[in-house]
């Protein structure tokens, strides 16, 4: 739709909003109805909000493709609720930072796929499109995901899942408070400024490799953010065999430090060094998400 880039962050603003105003009304849904059932609530969202793409292709409306994925993110919202906590509860407490970066890997494999998608259905250049059928083949590949996500609702609908309870208490004078806990004030604060750093990265990174690699096109430049995020999948792979060995909070500083300097680079703006090191980024922040969240809620009841 030749969107700015301001558009483009509001499209980030569209898809974390929804995050921020489900979270809590998703967590009373969970409480009432399992993780299961949360889980399966986040699927249907995110089918609804997929096929809600339909209309909005057909009316070619910037106003209405928000919408959609606001939905969408609605869903997806939901499902990591649910989702997220449910895997840190299955099992050894002490396990939980690396049982949570493990089922996120296999989240990031579907993340490295999707610009792949994308390069070659919205960015080929061999096979030029009008405006109506460049707009037919983002309805059809949602249409695919609302299908392909509506199928995965239906097995695990089907499927027998075990009962979370939680392998730590917090301690016996501890406020029920949330806000009393600082171990997780420090996690919402340590996430808040991750997404927002990951999100950053993400959403400009074609902007920032097209502008700053000579002779580098939109599709090169979607393939380039494709091997990053398989750089991200492969630094929580690894990283959840290296957790055996270094603990997690100091894999977390290690991590953290290496991106600040990899920034750094990027700031500087050394062209094809810059773009290298905003890649690079991609395997350090790998386990931010899991592993602050795993720390953040560690002890709670």
């Amino acid at each position: 739709m030749g969107i700015t880039k301001a558009q483009s962050g509001l499209l980030q603003f569209s898809y974390f909003f929804a995050y921020f105003l489900v979270s809590r009304p998703a967590a009373v849904f969970n409480e009432k109805f399992g993780y299961k059932g949360g889980i399966l609530l986040g699927l249907c969202l995110f089918a609804g909000g997929a096929l809600l793409f339909i209309p909005a292709s057909s009316s070619m409306s910037f106003s209405f493709f928000l919408v959609a994925l606001f939905v969408l993110a609605s869903g997806l919202g939901c499902l990591e609720t649910a989702a997220n906590p449910y895997a840190t509860l299955l099992g050894d407490s002490r396990k939980a930072e690396k049982r949570l970066n493990m089922a996120q890997s296999f989240c990031s494999l579907g993340t490295a796929i999707g610009p792949l998608i994308g390069g070659m259905l919205f960015f080929n250049n061999a096979v030029p499109l009008d405006a109506s059928s460049q707009h037919d083949t983002v309805k059809w590949v949602y249409v695919g995901l609302a299908i392909m996500v509506t199928v995965i609702a239906f097995l695990i609908s089907i499927t027998s899942m075990p009962e979370a309870r939680s392998a730590s208490h917090a301690p016996k004078k501890s406020s029920n408070s949330l806000l009393s806990q600082r171990n997780f004030v420090s996690g919402v604060i340590a996430q808040f400024f991750s997404m927002a750093a990951l999100v950053g990265v993400d959403a400009f990174f074609i902007n920032y490799a097209t502008e700053n690699w000579p002779g580098m096109d939109s599709q090169q430049a979607a393939w380039l953010l494709s091997a990053s995020i398989f750089l991200f999948m492969a630094g929580r792979f690894i990283s959840t065999f290296v957790m055996e060995y270094i603990a997690p909070k100091r894999l977390l500083i290690c991590y953290a430090l290496a991106g600040v300097v990899l920034s750094i680079f990027v700031i500087l703006n050394f062209g094809k060094t810059s773009v290298i090191a905003l890649s690079a980024i991609f395997f350090f922040m790998s386990i931010m998400f899991p592993t602050i969240f795993s720390l953040g809620i560690k002890g709670l009841k």
